[in-house]
């Protein structure tokens, strides 16, 4: 529920592939997306620096993130789903920002 943070459903989880490139990384959520029948658009967050949808950085993922222009590679998995890619502090900081501490 996006207006409280509240999960309203069961949770689905599938370990991350190894190796996590990209295309495994989207064949992996497009399954969650497939299993969820979700129809609407994806947020997606990744530990990269961002930018322009592009992926800089790969520091703690597979160096083949490095310059993945996330738009075109999950509009390939993802084609009946818009899917909006940010770096993983960034997400956690607005989702903060919007629902408050957790903790």
């Amino acid at each position: 529920d996006l207006d409280t943070g509240q999960l309203i459903g069961d949770r689905i989880k599938i370990f991350t592939p190894q190796p996590a490139t990209p295309e495994a990384v989207a064949e992996t959520i497009a399954e969650i997306v497939d299993i969820a029948k979700w129809d609407s658009d994806v947020g997606i967050t990744i530990p990269s620096v961002v930018q322009n949808q592009i992926a800089l950085l790969a520091a703690n993922i597979d160096g083949s993130w490095v310059n993945t222009n996330c738009q075109e590679l999950f509009a390939k998995y993802l084609p009946n789903n818009k899917a909006h890619v940010l770096n993983d502090a960034d997400a956690a900081g607005l989702a903060e920002v919007q629902f408050g501490d957790p903790g």
